[in-house]
């Protein structure tokens, strides 16, 4: 059984825009991993991967509040991948060894270029990999709430795609509890990302 708090029936997105540092904080942990992926991918080195997953984590806590009335279809995830173009495209530029040899629209389109010509992000397997690691996050951050037992009813369905009377008898439970067991932890799983990702 779950434990509750009274922010649990809010998205983490808007306990996010109320300012509450718990959430906050959840909000890096689910999706820090995920930026610090896409600055690797492009061939940032780590180090400099840390500071632009930084930089984006507070252009993010700068426009917040104005996510929800501006992402129309978009998922927080694409806001997120455009803050974090944004600066990958600032640390290119800074990073040129001779940006003096580069006329301004030249330098420009080399960089957009740079950024934009990953065939990874408009890939779906690709699409996968970054919910995967959304959810794999978001689990690890909501398994505290709920008890051993339910996480192992909720783990052996859910994830190892075990039959409910199979979880049911290994668990000392009846498989309509087993059931209701995954749906209710799905359903904090789904709170937990609303407004974030939608079709998860």
């Amino acid at each position: 059984m779950p434990l509750t708090s009274p922010s649990t029936s809010l998205s983490l997105i808007r306990r996010v825009q109320t300012n509450d540092p718990r959430s906050w904080e959840r909000l890096v942990q689910i999706y820090g991993p995920l930026v610090y992926r896409w600055c690797r991918r492009r061939g940032i080195d780590r180090h400099d991967a840390s500071d632009i997953m930084q930089d984006v984590f507070s252009a993010v806590s700068g426009s917040i509040d104005r996510f929800q009335s501006e992402q129309g279809q978009r998922s927080f995830r694409g806001w997120l991948y455009g803050i974090t173009r944004f600066k990958m495209l600032d640390h290119f530029r800074q990073s040129m060894k001779r940006p003096d040899v580069i006329a301004g629209d030249v330098l420009d389109a080399t960089l957009e270029a740079n950024v934009d010509a990953d065939p990874y992000l408009d890939d779906p397997a690709g699409d996968r990999i970054d919910a995967g690691i959304i959810i794999r996050q978001t689990l690890e951050l909501i398994r505290q709430e709920f008890t051993d037992v339910t996480w192992k009813a909720f783990w052996r369905t859910a994830v190892d795609k075990q039959s409910a009377p199979d979880v049911a008898a290994e668990l000392g439970l009846q498989p309509a509890n087993v059931r209701q067991i995954k749906r209710r932890v799905m359903k904090r799983l789904r709170d937990e990302l609303d407004g974030l990702e939608p079709g998860i």
